[in-house]
């Protein structure tokens, strides 16, 4: 969004540890087996004055994507797109990918809609994704098999080990 939902957002995010990226787009933030990221996503539509926006989650285990074929080691801060499991906020919250519409009426309470799924939904669901088994269970949720074999293999080789 162009102003409301950037400084919510941004408020929220910095006060939980998130980084604004140089784009200032994504806000990234490391967890002991990778990183955190969050990214908005807003377009204009042609029906007018009506804005869409979107936001995407993620996390990033480097040590799973060396094990999935064609995977490997992202060199800079990866784009949900590229994590090891993304998911929009909306599924998160609704099992449905959507976009949030508003225009300038609506777009506060639009915004406030949004930062209070982030905290109610949003942080919960990352911060189940830091752990093993919570990663798998979200993986094996979304069908992800290459990741969810990598995943079982890293946690059989065990802590601090190669699989």
């Amino acid at each position: 969004m162009k102003g409301f939902l950037k400084k919510a957002a941004h408020a929220l995010l910095k006060q939980n540890g998130y980084a604004l990226s140089p784009d200032r787009v994504r806000y990234w933030t490391d967890f002991p087996n990778g990183i955190k990221v969050i990214e908005i996503k807003n377009k204009f539509l042609k029906s007018g004055s009506n804005y869409s926006v979107n936001i995407e989650l993620g996390v990033y285990w480097p040590d799973v994507e060396a094990l999935v074929p064609g995977g490997g080691f992202y060199m800079v801060r990866p784009p949900p797109f590229a994590c090891t499991l993304s998911l929009s906020l909306s599924y998160i919250v609704t099992n449905t990918s959507s976009w949030w519409t508003y225009n300038k009426e609506t777009e506060k309470q639009v915004s406030n809609e949004i930062v209070h799924l982030l905290k109610a939904k949003g942080f919960s669901w990352l911060e189940k994704c830091e752990n093993p088994n919570g990663l798998l269970n979200e993986l094996t949720a979304v069908n992800s098999k290459e990741r969810v074999i990598a995943l079982r293999k890293l946690m059989a080789a065990g802590p601090g080990k190669e699989a």
